[in-house]
């Protein structure tokens, strides 16, 4: 069977889910998005189980993974990373509660420190 319907399916899905959820239309580089699109159809992932990962990513607005789902070529290309984090984050294991990053030294003497640093762990 051939896979052009299938990568159809999806590609057609993944415009049409991106504009729901973003409010615009997405440019689909037809080289590297269809290339993209292709790899991931060949690992035996459906349609619809790529598309709830790449909607679960587009809500996730605090993930660090889950911003390389703003393109196909990205999505395929960080795939693993962006279901783990959205299965951590489904699971309450996220490093961030309410869209807030918690402050991994509370209770701490460098509790609230965090911000005294810049770059490279040096201070301002």
């Amino acid at each position: 069977m051939s896979t052009k319907p299938v990568m159809r399916e999806f590609t057609d899905r993944w415009m049409t889910e991106f504009q729901q959820a973003h409010g615009r239309k997405y440019f689909f580089a037809a080289a590297k998005d269809g290339s993209a699109a292709a790899r991931l159809l060949k690992q035996g992932f459906s349609v619809e189980e790529l598309i709830t990962v790449a909607k679960q990513a587009w809500a996730n607005k605090v993930g660090f993974w889950s911003k390389h789902a703003i393109s196909l070529a990205s999505f395929a290309s960080r795939f693993n990373e962006i279901r783990h984090e959205n299965e951590a984050s489904n699971n309450g294991l996220s490093g961030s509660r309410n869209g807030k990053q918690v402050d991994r030294n509370a209770g701490t003497a460098n509790f609230g420190r965090a911000a005294d640093y810049k770059h490279a762990g040096k201070l301002r």
